[in-house]
């Protein structure tokens, strides 16, 4: 094109950055932004976002966080989606401290941190089984004003079950059914098999299967309906404990 005295625009580099970013190509993607930079030209949120999100996905969290800082220099301020990003792969990376980090840096630059942002520190908290951490940052959600959603419920189940506090999993989950279950029925969605699941895997590794199994018929009743995974979930949990007269009927549901 430039031979040819037709020089790129803005538009013609961000698919550029975004295709090859697609291919796993963030070395020339980084190249094409500098080229992008030195002909005067602004890239947009689109592209930066890209590049971002491809070199977290290769590990690359310091050049991210670099070109992050380059970006804004040149007027390309970070948005919610760029932070989103940025935390999901240090927390990826096991770079926790640097995540809060972040965390705090957009409070300075103006950015709210939205449910998406919340549930990427809580999982990683719930996966950590570092639950009284991962309620604070339910607590920091809620006082932000955040509504959590099925996500951030399920994540806290799990991480609950993960260490076997399976008390406050099922009042977590009594507490989301309520005011999540009709929302998400009244918007035409799926309730949530995920969370039912991962309640029932729970009180079979704590050999509390006939908890289980109680629990999938209040699914039942509640409009859930159980599929392959949680009905398998329960009979393993039933031959593990010996019980093979209850295991056959459920074989036959």
């Amino acid at each position: 094109m430039t031979t040819q005295r037709v020089e790129p625009n803005v538009v013609t580099f961000n698919s550029l950055v975004s295709s090859l970013c697609k291919s796993s190509r963030s070395k020339e993607a980084v190249e094409f932004l500098e080229n992008m930079t030195s002909r005067g030209i602004t890239p947009g949120f689109f592209a930066c976002n890209a590049m971002l999100d491809s070199l977290c996905k290769e590990g690359r969290t310091r050049k991210a966080l670099d070109l992050m800082e380059a970006m804004a220099e040149r007027g390309v301020l970070p948005n919610v989606v760029t932070y989103n990003t940025l935390v999901y792969g240090l927390c990826d990376s096991d770079q926790w401290g640097e995540a809060i980090k972040l965390l705090d840096n957009m409070k300075n630059h103006d950015v709210l941190p939205d449910v998406i942002t919340f549930n990427i520190l809580i999982d990683v908290l719930c996966k950590k089984t570092q639950m009284k951490e991962a309620i604070e940052m339910f607590d920091l959600m809620i006082q932000r004003g955040i509504r959590p959603d099925v996500i951030t419920y399920t994540s806290l189940l799990d991480g609950f079950c993960r260490l076997g506090e399976l008390g406050k999993a099922k009042s977590l989950f009594d507490k989301m059914a309520r005011k999540l279950f009709d929302r998400i029925i009244e918007l035409g969605g799926e309730p949530d098999l995920i969370t039912s699941t991962i309640l029932i895997k729970g009180y079979c590794l704590k050999s509390e299967v006939d908890q289980a199994k109680q629990f999938l018929e209040q699914m039942v009743c509640k409009g859930i309906l159980p599929n392959m995974v949680a009905y398998n979930t329960l009979v393993e949990g039933y031959i593990k404990s010996e019980r093979i007269d209850v295991t056959l009927p459920l074989l036959k549901t």
